[in-house]
């Protein structure tokens, strides 16, 4: 007859039981970890991948980033030569302009200045011409005076001689001494005519140097 198992054998086959559970369990999951672990190394490969991938893409992206950089750097950089030398010329076209400007300004003021001093030496030489004419004129007048009042004291001597003379011959004088009288009234004439000439010729002279410059002023415009 069979007896009845006691609580602990009973607690013992629970436990026995329990243990046979796990360790089924445990086989089992020898199992179950590899399979839930391959999409995990799967899903690492494909990161592994996927990170060469995103070297190499980062890699290529950098080096067409710093392509277009240095594209964007150089047309920007020809730009701004560009701008720069356009700004350049424009300065160097205004700079020109108003040179040219003030120069044709100056050149104006100055021909203006010019002709204002020429014509007003002009009217100076013009001035100073007929004043010397005017001169001249006066001089040979009273030259002419002089010689006509010249004239008319040795018409006056000739006939104080004259008459002299015949009253010193009446009075009996040597023909030595009317010669001598004669030579001395002869020589005061030609004294007399010798100052006239050099007065003469010396105002003719003066009227001549003082229109020569005005006749090299008239040959040098």
């Amino acid at each position: 007859m069979d007896s009845k198992p006691t609580p602990k054998e009973a607690l013992i086959a629970e436990m026995l039981g329990d243990v046979l559970k796990l360790h089924d369990a445990v086989e089992q999951l020898k199992t179950d970890i590899p399979a839930a672990l391959k999409p995990l190394t799967d899903l690492n490969a494909r990161l592994e991948k996927s990170h060469a991938n995103l070297e190499v893409a980062t890699a290529a992206a950098q080096k067409e980033s710093e392509a277009v950089i240095s594209a964007l750097v150089a047309k920007s950089k020809a730009e701004i030569d560009s701008h720069t030398q356009a700004m350049l010329k424009s300065v160097a076209n205004h700079i020109a302009e108003s040179t040219q400007i003030a120069i044709t300004s100056a050149v104006k003021d100055l021909k203006v200045i010019v002709e204002t001093e020429i014509k007003a030496g002009l009217e100076h030489a013009s001035t100073a011409n007929e004043t010397f004419k005017k001169s001249g004129r006066e001089f040979e007048a009273t030259v002419d005076k002089a010689n006509t009042q010249l004239k008319q004291s040795v018409l006056t001597y000739d006939k104080e001689l004259q008459r002299s003379v015949e009253r010193h011959k009446s009075e009996g004088w040597s023909f030595s001494r009317f010669m001598a009288f004669t030579l001395i009234g002869f020589v005061w004439s030609l004294i007399v005519a010798l100052v006239i000439v050099t007065l003469y010729s010396t105002g003719t002279l003066t009227t001549q140097q003082a229109e020569q410059p005005q006749s090299q002023k008239h040959a040098q415009r």
